[in-house]
């Protein structure tokens, strides 16, 4: 037994290793942006494998002021083990630079354990303490003021609700109100609105565009799809990297793009003028493509 643990250790050593230079060693990275921002999202990722080594090449070639993800971010249940073999190989060099900017999943609050962890000893929070306030719904500001990224927790363990008349839901509301950015994103884990087994969620079907939000990014299925509600875009972003992905089943009402063929992350580009928003697949297919003007 001794020998077979010393083998595991070696093998989970090695794979580190080859995980970190597979990484290093990927295309040139983009130049920076004049005058704006790059941000990359990725959603769903956190398990070993060759996928997410893929994507996680493509989005440091990217070149991003940060990492945003829409949560997943290490299964099965978001224990530090899984947070060793799930993120670290793979994007360490974002937690470095304090780059990875995260949403918690319903795996990251230790499903498919019914008690979870306690909100003040989630695993990936400890590992990350450089995110603000309690690190399960906070903002951040990126590229001087242009972009306000707003990460919600839309897990039913949240101790300060999913509601939209709940204080976190009420934090929202005035964080949004007080923003000065020239753009306002809203990052969480459940869709609002997707075609996914999952469906829509009226209880994160929060009026963010009234709210004053440009766009809001999700994950949780592990597909891609572009929802659009009023002219209002929703993003659902789950192919950072699980190899078990999400076929679309019932379509829901104002669902513009869906794709499920490849892995791949989103690219989002800022200027005072105007805000690009991609699919960009492991392949370098653009799948879909957004535009958003500023005000």
């Amino acid at each position: 037994m001794k020998e077979f643990n010393r083998l595991i250790v070696a093998m989970s050593t090695a794979m580190f290793l080859v995980c970190s230079l597979m990484i290093v060693t990927g295309p040139e990275r983009l130049p920076d942006i004049e005058n704006g921002v790059r941000l990359a999202v990725i959603g769903d990722f956190g398990k070993a494998g060759i996928p997410v080594i893929q994507v996680a090449k493509m989005v440091r070639s990217w070149n991003p002021e940060a990492v945003v993800t829409v949560g997943d971010n290490s299964y099965p249940s978001g224990s530090y083990r899984d947070l060793f073999f799930g993120i670290y190989p793979y994007y360490s060099w974002a937690i470095r630079s304090e780059k990875l900017v995260t949403t918690l999943g319903n795996h990251d609050w230790g499903y498919p354990w019914d008690e979870g962890w306690d909100s003040d000893e989630i695993p990936l929070l400890k590992a990350l303490p450089y995110l603000p306030g309690n690190g399960r719904y906070y903002s951040v500001l990126f590229g001087d003021n242009l972009v306000e990224a707003f990460i919600i927790d839309t897990d039913p363990r949240e101790p300060d609700g999913i509601e939209e008349d709940s204080t976190q839901g009420q934090w929202l509301k005035n964080g949004l109100s007080h923003s000065t950015a020239t753009y306002q994103l809203i990052f969480m884990h459940v869709p609002p609105y997707s075609s996914c087994l999952f469906g829509d969620n009226s209880s994160v079907s929060w009026p963010f565009q009234e709210w004053g939000a440009e766009a809001v990014f999700a994950g949780h299925c592990h597909n891609y799809e572009r929802v659009m509600k009023d002219g209002f875009p929703y993003f659902v972003n789950g192919l950072g990297g699980h190899p078990g992905l999400t076929e679309f089943e019932e379509i829901t009402d104002g669902s513009t793009v869906r794709y499920v063929d490849n892995f791949g992350a989103q690219l989002i580009e800022a200027t005072q003028e105007k805000m690009t928003i991609s699919f960009i697949t492991i392949d370098g297919d653009t799948i879909d493509y957004y535009e958003i003007y500023s005000k």
